[in-house]
């Protein structure tokens, strides 16, 4: 089985990614990105996978002719498109959005692990405006088509399950609501005198009967 590196700065990233890859028969070593020179020297590594906080290591790994000696998949925040297009013009064979499935990990990662095929395709220098400043960048069309259709999906994704949570938590809300009302609607109609105080002894809820009681109104009691 191919041999795996993963660097990932944040720990519980990196262990949800380990115990991906490991469940699906990868063999992967998590490593810090100080000790991935020695691992490529000394192993054979067939891909790299590497967390978007450790995007700059890509300028220190080896390369031949231009190229990454390694094959290397990025892993970057949805959206990251600063992400997408440093990792693809440092020479990247792949870049998925944390929020991809397991499922979709695995198989990005086994269409990596595959003898790359010949493109006819051309490099393209295009102009990116990247925070303010213009910067000139080589990228593969086919792969940075695919990465920004892929960022794409990503925001579409995180939209659909914005609209349901901000759904879900305006149906709270509704609850929440009707639920005080009926207790206001309770303790102010119980043949009962009601109060409620804080901790620092102040009235912060008094009923009517309390009210009428003391001949108050409600803001005469609370406060």
């Amino acid at each position: 089985m191919p041999r795996l590196l993963v660097v990932e700065c944040d720990a519980a990233r990196r262990d949800a990614l380990m115990f991906v890859l490991t469940e699906a028969g990868f063999r992967a070593k998590a490593v810090a990105h100080v000790e991935v020179a020695h691992e490529l020297a000394t192993h054979r590594v067939a891909l790299l996978l590497i967390g978007d906080g450790d995007l700059r290591m890509l300028d220190d790994l080896p390369r031949r002719d231009g190229s990454l000696t390694v094959p290397v998949l990025t892993l970057v925040d949805p959206g990251n498109i600063a992400g997408i297009l440093g990792s693809l013009s440092a020479g990247a064979r792949g870049v998925l959005s944390r929020e991809r499935s397991p499922d979709e990990i695995v198989a990005k990662v086994k269409s990596l692990l595959k003898p790359a095929e010949l493109n006819d395709s051309n490099t393209h220098l295009i102009t990116i405006d990247e925070d303010g400043s213009l910067q000139e960048r080589t990228y593969e069309e086919s792969e940075l088509i695919e990465a920004l259709g892929a960022a794409c999906e990503d925001i579409t994704r995180l939209q659909k399950r914005y609209e349901a949570e901000l759904s879900q938590r305006r149906k709270v809300e509704q609850a929440l609501m009707e639920s005080e009302a009926f207790y206001h609607s309770l303790v102010e109609t119980l043949p009962l005198a009601l109060l409620r105080k804080d901790l620092q002894g102040r009235f912060t809820f008094v009923n009517r009967l309390l009210r009428d009681a003391f001949r108050k109104t409600d803001d005469a009691c609370t406060g």
